[in-house]
């Protein structure tokens, strides 16, 4: 017996592969367990050296016990540092390959990979942080694993890691990770309130080749049958984005307005943070498909009763007059239609004749005389009160 334990010293487990160096080997699974409890384990591990030299440097009669200890302490993390950093390197890498696979996403979810790759998301070495981005990307992926990181609160976590981040890839990865989240339904609000607004303008802001990414992100903060709490802070992030010059994050833009102003409760809100001077902004220049979505908005803003002066008094008349030269026939039926409900409130009358409303229905009459249901509307609002 004596003669195996000295061959076979005691196996006490293997976490993450910081008994020995492994790096050239095959990534294999490991148990994660209790952060607390690992790091001590991993100290205990990687202090597991020399331990001839370190008795001699504690009873060495030269020195007092107190400097003994200091020099042992010193010793311990001397020889442990680079090692714990390898350790933690290859930690990072490893939740990231597995995170790759979905067969991999229950188990990494129960062993709390997410809490790991908090910790080590927030390590000092950028290959750590780096490889910690990779992994956020990869495990956002997965559904499982994306409830966890909500609920682990990872979102602060990797909206800094994106935002601090110099190198590009990190800022690519924490955002890819961001705006996989907002795929998840029912967490939105959980999103905005952790910061995820903020977090991807400021890294759309950082980097102009993550802009349409960025957008796309918050656009899915808008695919809700109902408001929530803190969605004023993604209406005045697409209002901020409406001077972008990217054609394809104007369309984004318009596009989650198109939404907003789907919800009844809060056309009235999105009237006061301007939404028809920025739909104004957006349409001019824009693509065709983008100037349609900006017909509908004001279409579906005109449709409530109590938005239609303040849409006439904050410039709506001269946007459709705008959007009726326009050679689609969708768009020219939604800007006939906006205009027709408009004119239900008398006190919008002056305003509609001296700003081109009328102008704006003569247009569309002559650019679709066969569209039946939309030269209709036309009659109807020119019959309707002149």
């Amino acid at each position: 017996t004596d003669s195996k334990e000295q061959v076979s010293p005691p196996y006490s487990g293997d976490l993450f592969m910081t008994r020995g160096v492994y790096m050239g080997g095959i990534i294999y699974q490991s148990r994660l367990g209790d952060l607390a409890g690992s790091d001590a384990h991993r100290r205990n591990v990687l202090n597991h050296e020399a331990p001839s030299l370190k008795q001699k440097r504690v009873t060495d009669p030269r020195c007092s016990q107190r400097e003994a200890q200091a020099k042992l302490s010193h010793l311990a993390q001397s020889n442990s540092a680079p090692k714990m950093q390898e350790a933690k390197l290859h930690c990072a890498n490893s939740l990231a390959i597995w995170s790759t696979y979905s067969e991999n996403a229950v188990r990494l979810s129960e062993e709390g990979a997410i809490s790991a790759i908090i910790v080590l998301s927030k390590d000092e070495c950028a290959e750590v942080r780096r490889a910690s981005a990779t992994a956020f990307k990869n495990m956002s992926y997965h559904s499982e694993l994306c409830r966890q990181m909500v609920k682990k609160s990872a979102v602060p976590t990797i909206s800094e890691l994106g935002v601090a981040g110099k190198e590009f890839v990190v800022s690519r990865d924490c955002a890819l990770a961001l705006v996989n989240l907002t795929s998840m339904d029912g967490i939105e609000a959980k999103l905005v309130e952790d910061g995820i607004v903020i977090a991807l303008m400021s890294i759309m802001n950082q980097h102009e080749e993550l802009a349409e990414l960025c957008s796309r992100g918050l656009f899915n903060l808008t695919c809700v049958d109902q408001p929530y709490i803190y969605m004023e802070r993604v209406i005045k992030a697409f209002v901020s984005l409406a001077s972008s010059t990217i054609a394809v994050v104007k369309h984004v833009c318009a596009a989650a307005f198109c939404n907003l102003s789907d919800m009844k409760t809060i056309r009235s809100r999105i009237v006061e943070e301007g939404v028809i001077q920025v739909v104004g902004v957006l349409a001019r220049g824009a693509e065709a498909k983008t100037r349609r979505v900006c017909a509908i908005v004001l279409h579906s803003i005109a449709s409530t009763r109590a938005c239609r002066v303040d849409m006439v008094s904050k410039g709506a008349v001269q946007v459709l007059y705008a959007l009726s030269s326009d050679v689609d026939t969708v768009t020219l039926h939604y800007v006939a239609s906006a205009i027709i409900r408009l004119t239900i409130e008398q006190q919008n009358l002056p305003r509609l004749v001296h700003e081109g409303g009328v102008t704006a229905l003569c247009n569309i009459c002559l650019r679709c005389p066969r569209e039946d249901s939309t030269t209709q509307l036309c009659a109807s609002a020119l019959n309707l009160r002149w």
